[in-house]
């Protein structure tokens, strides 16, 4: 079955919106859905059917599955490499995700190795001062964080702080999770004194922007 390109954009929304609302075994009935009609529609090799190969991934990655996830970044690395080269930030963005599923394995020295190659395509590609940069960072302070290598953890969370800052500025919820990421670290650090101005400043940004009653 051949599907328009309006009608597969839908589908994939849906996938991230079912995603984003915790209905995973529902979005990934939507993502095999979308997989399919994507790959008849444009064939293998088409960068959009990695796009819907990424989305299932995750999808089995939120569900534990990852011994289906693996597989399925896998080839839509492949694909994109092909299409794309490995410069672009499509590539970067599935290799993100494989790296995330190596660290929640913890296959550590695998998802650093990844989480490094992202943060470099992402800055050769859209430079240091793009917000997905910053969340690539926050996600290699969290590995650090879990491994207790906080000398490599506080430099790249200040990088993330400074360049959420600068994009979107201080008073923005992206602004406030680089700012958790840090407290966090000092709390995992032992730094109370650090930690406890930095949530409270948290907890303003986050109530300021959604209000008291936002879980």
């Amino acid at each position: 079955m051949v599907a328009n390109q309006d009608t597969l954009a839908e589908l994939n929304l849906l996938v991230i919106r079912l995603y984003q609302q915790g209905k995973y075994k529902e979005a990934l009935r939507i993502a095999h859905q979308s997989a399919h009609l994507t790959k008849d529609t444009f064939g293998e090799e088409h960068p959009d059917y990695a796009e819907s190969l990424n989305n299932l991934a995750l999808m089995y990655d939120s569900l534990g599955a990852y011994e289906k996830a693996e597989p399925l970044y896998t080839q839509a690395l492949q694909i994109t490499k092909k299409a794309r080269g490995e410069d672009h930030p499509d590539y970067a963005a599935i290799l993100n995700n494989l790296a995330l599923m190596y660290d929640s394995l913890g296959a550590y020295e695998k998802a650093e190795l990844l989480g490094t190659q992202v943060l470099q395509i992402q800055k050769k590609a859209l430079g240091g001062d793009y917000p997905d940069y910053a969340e690539s960072l926050t996600n290699l302070v969290l590995l650090y964080d879990s491994l207790g290598a906080y000398e490599k953890a506080e430099p790249l969370c200040m990088q993330a702080l400074h360049t959420r800052k600068k994009a979107l500025g201080d008073e923005h919820p992206d602004y406030a999770e680089s700012l958790n990421s840090l407290t966090g670290l000092y709390y995992s650090m032992g730094a109370y004194e650090k930690a406890e101005p930095l949530y409270l400043q948290v907890l303003q940004i986050r109530q300021k922007a959604w209000g008291d009653d936002q879980p």
